[in-house]
């Protein structure tokens, strides 16, 4: 199929609507990887989004970007690929990400491009386009991922709650706060290496369908960069959100517990060097493990 060239400024809108569509898919995954650093005080909030921000940044450099190749070629056929079929794809994901936000539904945004991929593929050149191999990963894993995250984080929790419960509190406190650190560098590089991928992929096979990469599919340095800073501006944003709701409350904490109750929790415990053990939540499921 011949390639269809669009002018330049199509294929920059097209780029500036997928660094859009990074910054929607992070946007709530940012705050989850500073959440317990911060909530913990293990970290100022300004600290801790570098942190994250670093890992996050570094993935890509550091485990490579085969999950971008997977998008940019291993979805449909590169041959079909325009600029108006990644144009609808995009415009599509971030519709339904606006819709499940708007509701609340804790939907996959990688999923919404893969599916949006797929039906415009499908639109344009038959169900022939299809990359069955790359497809059935995508398929297999939507069903795996959420049960070996359950068999690991159960193994993970009574790992851990045996292990601490041979030390005293304060031992205990002092080598978490630390592993806390370690804990979200690797949920970081973990969304450096997946979510923030999905952008480049999309980026690098608009520019190989317009002819710019040559015969041989690869993600530019550039890409990798200018995706990755679409992602960094989540961090941004979180850190923006962290301060105004520690202006409003010195305990955020507490106040959510008394937003979702009505009332203090009597038995609730904040220490100013505290970590995850002082919550009351994880006092009582230590004290049944």
């Amino acid at each position: 199929m011949a390639t269809v060239i669009v002018p330049v400024g199509i294929v920059i809108l097209v780029i500036l609507v997928a660094l859009f569509f990074d910054f929607l898919n992070g946007f709530h995954d940012a705050a989850n990887s500073v959440a317990t650093i911060v909530s913990t005080r293990v970290l100022s909030p300004r600290i801790a989004v570098l942190w994250a921000a670093f890992f996050n940044f570094v993935a890509a450099f550091v485990f490579g970007v085969n999950v971008a190749s997977t998008i940019g070629k291993g979805t449909i056929d590169p041959a079909i690929v325009t600029a108006w079929l990644l144009l609808s794809t995009l415009i599509g994901a971030i519709s339904w990400d606006i819709i499940t936000w708007w509701f609340g539904l804790p939907t996959s945004s990688s999923h919404a491009l893969v599916g949006g991929l797929i039906g415009a593929g499908v639109v344009k050149g038959g169900w022939g386009v299809v990359q069955v191999s790359g497809v059935s990963k995508i398929i297999l894993f939507i069903a795996l991922s959420p049960l070996i995250g359950l068999l690991l984080a159960i193994g993970l929790i009574l790992l851990t709650s045996r292990i601490g419960a041979k030390f005293s509190r304060s031992t205990a406190d002092h080598a978490f706060r630390r592993l806390q650190l370690v804990s979200a560098a690797l949920y970081s590089l973990g969304h450096g290496t997946n979510d923030a991928q999905k952008t480049m992929g999309i980026i690098a096979a608009l520019l190989f369908a317009q002819g710019l990469l040559g015969a041989v599919f690869f993600v530019p340095f550039y890409v990798i960069l200018s995706s990755n800073h679409g992602h960094e501006n989540n961090k941004t944003t979180t850190l923006r959100r962290i301060q105004r709701r520690n202006r409003r409350s010195h305990d955020p904490f507490r106040n959510s517990i008394t937003r979702n109750t009505g009332k203090h929790d009597p038995h609730y415990r904040w220490r100013d060097n505290g970590s995850w053990f002082h919550t009351p939540f994880v006092r009582s499921k230590m004290g049944r493990c």
